[in-house]
């Protein structure tokens, strides 16, 4: 396999992993519905950042350490189940009781990039993902040029595929949609990411 086939090989792989919905998906999906295009853009873009580290750790041979090591792969669940349950509390919370909307617009503008980046940055599915992402599609001898450009492609793509999500859900047509139903999608994301952190918590504290 050639450089560029490994490429974009990998550059597939990790295509067909942003489809499935997650909780990157849904952070990105509900900011932009909510504040706007703009808001979920710098989402995407601190999705992007995340996107580069694991990938830049794994070139590096620093994923395959984390992900043999039993305690930081704990320590990951447990980060990841606390920052979902605290996601998705605070959305239950709107739905339920309420925000004046300033409010929300300026926290957002002030968060929005940091909690994109620890969304995805806290994924524990991230360790095995680009490790066995770069193990499949990599040529026989990668070269640091091989393994720059890797991380290169993947940090644009993350940005760009997370930027298209938001810009679609930023739309007028769904905004609209969103506002009608607002506090029953708040409240159902936030049960889906209460349920994914609390199983995180689990899934850690087992690990321990």
């Amino acid at each position: 396999m050639t450089i560029a086939q490994s490429l974009l090989a990998l550059g597939g792989i990790f295509l067909l992993a942003c489809c499935s919905p997650g909780p990157v998906f849904l952070l990105i999906a509900s900011t932009a519905a909510d504040h706007g295009r703009a808001e979920g853009v710098r989402v995407a873009l601190g999705v992007a950042a995340a996107t580069f580290m694991w990938s830049s750790l794994t070139v590096m041979g620093l994923g395959a350490i984390l992900a043999s090591v039993v305690w930081a792969q704990a320590a990951i669940r447990l980060g990841a189940g606390i920052y979902l349950l605290w996601l998705g509390l605070g959305m239950i919370r709107s739905s339920l009781f309420g925000q004046t909307a300033p409010a929300r617009i300026s926290l957002s503008r002030k968060s929005a990039p940091a909690k994109g980046f620890i969304a995805s940055a806290t994924n524990p599915k991230a360790l095995a993902f680009f490790g066995s992402a770069f193990a499949l599609s990599a040529p026989l001898q990668p070269t640091l040029h091989y393994h720059l450009a890797a991380v290169t492609g993947l940090t644009v793509l993350s940005g760009i595929w997370h930027s298209l999500l938001a810009i679609l859900f930023a739309t007028p047509a769904l905004q609209r949609g969103y506002q009608r139903m607002k506090r029953r999608i708040d409240l159902f994301v936030g049960a889906i990411l209460v349920g994914l952190g609390g199983g995180m918590l689990v899934q850690g504290g087992r690990n321990r």
